[in-house]
């Protein structure tokens, strides 16, 4: 059986006035430019006001913006639309840091995995397709992290400087889906890995 995957991003401040598609409403390359590389996936807008929306939903222009109070309140409707979905890949480029924080939380809650990348205003919006391609392709639910991507509150930042870009992967046996702490916890023996030494030579 496939896996079921959400492409997700977050809303943008400029909107067209009216009711329109949500993937039409808001004037943002950005969710332009996600929505183009979904390929043959779900795809839904991160919005202040209505949670996750299907970006093909009609929906009617506002001026809500997300605040910690709000995303309370939109955190229990957002777990119960990703219910049906096995993997939220989410670009978190162009936006608040709120809106991902908002879906971290709820993926945590939900118990679902979740891929983020994405920085600046659209960097790594090329990846989508590549990552959605072999989360499906992959027989063992193999997925690959790089540091950047993964959150790591536990390492010191200025540590992670001092280590070279690497790739993690994590093999999940018996139909088990990946979740935070795996992910965590193989990154860690990258860390904690102890340095291989020379010999020192005889006196």
């Amino acid at each position: 059986m496939s896996l079921k995957i959400l492409v997700a991003t977050a809303c943008g401040n400029k909107k067209k006035p009216g009711m329109h598609r949500a993937v039409d409403l808001y004037l943002s390359s950005r969710i332009r430019a996600v929505y183009n590389r979904k390929g043959g996936c779900d795809m839904s807008i991160l919005s202040s006001r209505y949670g996750l929306v299907d970006s093909q939903m009609v929906i009617e222009d506002y001026d809500d913006i997300l605040t910690p109070e709000r995303a309370e309140i939109l955190l229990p409707r957002i777990a119960d639309y990703i219910k049906k979905y096995d993997v939220i890949v989410y670009f978190k480029a162009g936006a608040s840091a709120l809106y991902f924080e908002l879906i971290r939380e709820v993926a945590e809650l939900a118990k679902k995995p979740i891929v983020h990348f994405g920085y600046g205003y659209m960097a790594e919006v090329n990846e989508i397709a590549g990552v959605i391609l072999e989360i499906k392709e992959d027989p063992k639910f193999l997925v690959k992290f790089h540091l950047n991507n993964v959150d790591i509150p536990k390492i010191p930042s200025e540590k992670v400087k001092k280590v070279p870009h690497k790739e993690v992967k994590v093999i999940y046996k018996d139909n088990k889906m990946p979740n935070s702490e795996d992910f965590r916890r193989e990154i860690f023996k990258i860390f904690d890995r102890p340095k291989k030494r020379g010999k020192k030579p005889k006196k």
